[in-house]
C-alpha cells in the first residue's frame, strides 16, 4: 500500500468513519457502503541538492452507499477525520498536514448506489520530525471573569481544571465541566389541597401568572355555579315541595327543616275485603287476598281449529278438551311476573310458597336468572321444569332424534304410555305461543341457549302441533331456535333439523299435590 493510502486508512480507522478506503483499481467485494481513493495529481517541492522531500498529493476520496442519509453521515465523518489532520506520523507515513478542497455527490447507475466525492490535498514527506521549541516559557496564569479562581501553569506543564458545582431550583446539585454553559434544571411541582387532591401541576416555569381553575359548585337543587379556588363557599336551600305519583302535595319546605326532618301524615289503607288500616306514609302494604279469590295461571291463548287431521295435532287436542283444563268461576288473582322473566311476584307465589318462576316437580328453584338447573332437580323428576306463571310442565330436552311432522306424536306417546313424571296422559306436542311465551322467556337469545328452558343446540325447528292448510295440501308449523315460526311438509326432517318437546297443560289440583 502506497504512502497516502497508509496514512488514509490509519486516520479514518482510529477516527469516526470507522472504516477503510482501497484504490478505486482495487478488486474488492464491496459492501453497501465502502469508500475508495485514487491519487489525481502530484506537486513536489523543489529541492537544490536532492529529491523532493514533501509532496503536495492531490488525492479524490468517493464514498458509497445504497441509502442516500447514510451516505452524508459518511461523508461528514470523513471530513471531520481528515480536514486539518495535524502534523505527525501517521503508520509510519509523515503527514505535513491535509487540506479539504471541495466536494460533490451523485448517483452511478453501474454500482446502483450513492456516491460523494471529496477531495483533499495531502503533504506527505518522510523527513517531518518535531522538536520542543529551545529554553524555557514563562508560566501562565488561568483566571476566571471574577478572579475567584485563578491558577500559575510553569511551561510546559498542564492543569485540569475543576468541575463547577451546579445548583438546582430544588436544592439538589450536580457537577458540570469547567468553562461550559450550564442550564439550570426545572423540577415539577404540584399544588394540592388538605385531602391531598392536586390542584395545579408546574411542569416548566411559568411564562406568567398561572390561574388555577374554578371550582364547581353544586346546589342542593343540582344546579351549578363557578367559585374561585380558596374562597368560602356558602351552599344555598332551594323550596322543595313533597308529591308522590300522583301529584299529591305531601309536604312542602321553604326553609332547612329543624333536625333535618319533615313528618308527613300517615295514609288509610283499604285492603281487598273492605278492612282499613292507618299506616305511616310511605311503607308499602302487602294486600291480602279474599279467600274466595283463588290463584290463576297467566292463560295463553288458544284458538278453535277449522280443520281435523292425524291424533295429536291441535284439533284433535282441542277437541278433547287438553285446552281447557282451567275454568275459574268467580273472581281470581292472575300470575303476576316480579322483578324479571324469571321471577314472580310476591304476590301470586308459586304452590311451593316461593317466587321462583321456574322449578323443578319438588319445587327446587332454577339457576338465578334462568330457567336452568345446573346444581341438579333436588329430589324432583330431572329434566322436568315447571313454569308456575303459566301452568306449564317441560320435559326440558328434545325426544332424541330428528323426525317429522307425522312421527313425532309416536314420541309424545311413547312418554305417556312410560308415564312420564307420574302422568300417563297429557302430555303433548306444545303450541307455537307456548313455545315463545313459557319456554323462551328471554327473547334476545335462542330458544335452546341459556337462560331459556330448553337444553339443546344447533340449528333447530321444533315441532308444534298445529297444523295449516295450503292449496289443498297440509304443513306442520314448528317454532325456529331463533324464536320466529313457520310451517313446512310434514314429512320433511328439514336436513335432521326437525325435533320434538314434550309439554303439559297442569291443573291446579295437579300442582298442589306436588307440595
Amino acid at each position: 500500500m502506497n504512502k497516502v493510502g497508509k496514512a488514509l486508512n490509519h486516520i479514518l480507522q482510529n477516527g469516526t468513519t470507522l472504516l477503510s478506503a482501497s484504490p478505486d483499481f482495487a478488486k474488492v467485494d464491496y459492501s453497501d457502503n465502502y469508500i475508495t481513493y485514487r491519487i489525481s495529481g502530484n506537486s513536489p517541492s523543489d529541492t537544490k541538492n536532492g529529491p523532493s522531500d514533501l509532496d503536495e498529493i492531490d488525492v479524490d476520496i468517493t464514498i458509497f452507499s445504497k441509502d442516500s442519509e447514510t451516505l452524508l453521515e459518511l461523508a461528514e465523518k470523513v471530513r471531520n477525520d481528515l480536514d486539518r489532520a495535524g502534523y505527525g506520523q501517521y503508520n509510519g507515513v509523515g503527514l505535513g498536514g491535509v487540506q479539504f478542497q471541495g466536494e460533490d455527490s451523485d448517483y452511478n447507475d453501474i454500482t446502483e448506489r450513492y456516491e460523494h466525492e471529496q477531495r483533499y490535498v495531502f503533504r506527505v514527506s518522510t523527513n517531518i520530525t518535531h522538536s520542543p521549541p529551545g529554553g524555557s516559557c514563562d508560566p501562565v496564569t488561568v483566571s476566571n471573569s471574577d478572579d475567584s479562581f485563578n491558577a500559575s501553569i510553569a511551561s510546559g506543564s498542564s492543569v485540569v481544571l475543576s468541575d463547577n458545582t451546579v445548583t438546582d431550583v430544588d436544592g439538589t446539585t450536580r457537577t458540570a465541566p469547567a468553562q461550559t454553559d450550564v442550564v439550570c434544571s426545572w423540577t415539577t411541582f404540584k399544588l394540592f389541597n388538605s385531602a391531598g387532591t392536586t390542584i395545579y401541576q408546574f411542569s416548566a416555569y411559568p411564562s406568567a401568572p398561572s390561574v388555577i381553575s374554578d371550582i364547581t359548585k353544586t346546589e342542593v337543587n343540582g344546579s351549578t355555579s363557578s367559585v374561585p379556588v380558596g374562597v368560602d363557599v356558602v351552599c344555598t336551600w332551594t323550596s322543595l315541595t313533597v308529591v308522590n305519583s300522583l301529584d299529591t302535595v305531601l309536604a312542602s319546605v321553604g326553609s332547612f327543616p329543624s333536625g333535618g326532618e319533615i313528618e308527613i301524615s300517615d295514609v288509610t289503607h283499604t285492603d281487598s275485603d273492605g278492612t282499613s288500616v292507618v299506616k305511616a306514609a310511605g311503607v308499602a302494604m302487602v294486600c291480602t287476598p279474599s279467600a274466595s279469590v283463588p290463584a290463576s295461571p297467566c292463560l295463553i291463548p288458544h284458538r278453535r281449529p277449522t280443520y281435523t287431521d292425524s291424533a295429536g295435532d291441535y284439533a284433535t287436542l282441542f277437541n278433547a278438551g287438553y285446552f281447557s283444563v282451567y275454568q275459574p268461576t268467580g273472581s281470581i288473582t292472575p300470575s303476576r311476573l316480579g322483578a324479571n322473566d324469571f321471577l314472580l311476584d310476591s304476590s301470586t307465589p308459586n304452590v311451593f310458597g316461593t317466587t321462583a318462576r321456574y322449578t323443578s316437580t319438588d319445587g327446587t328453584a332454577s339457576d338465578t336468572g334462568t330457567a336452568r338447573f345446573s346444581s341438579g332437580y333436588g329430589s324432583g323428576v330431572s329434566g322436568l321444569v315447571i313454569d308456575h306463571h303459566t301452568w306449564l310442565m317441560w320435559k326440558n330436552t328434545p325426544e332424541s332424534g330428528a323426525n317429522n311432522w307425522n312421527s313425532a306424536q309416536t314420541k309424545i306417546d311413547a312418554l305417556n304410555t312410560a308415564s312420564l313424571g307420574g302422568y300417563s296422559s297429557g302430555w303433548i306436542r306444545p303450541t307455537r305461543d307456548m313455545y315463545i311465551i313459557s319456554a323462551m322467556p328471554e327473547s334476545n337469545e335462542e330458544i335452546h341457549t341459556s337462560p331459556n328452558l330448553i337444553v339443546d343446540s344447533g340449528s333447530r325447528r321444533y315441532l308444534t302441533c298445529e297444523a295449516v292448510e295450503v292449496s289443498g295440501s297440509q304443513f306442520g308449523f314448528f317454532a325456529f331456535f331463533t324464536g320466529t315460526e313457520a310451517y313446512q311438509s310434514k314429512t320433511t326432517t328439514a336436513g335432521s333439523q326437525t325435533y320434538t318437546v314434550a309439554c303439559r297443560i297442569m291443573t291446579l289440583a295437579e300442582l298442589e299435590a306436588l307440595v
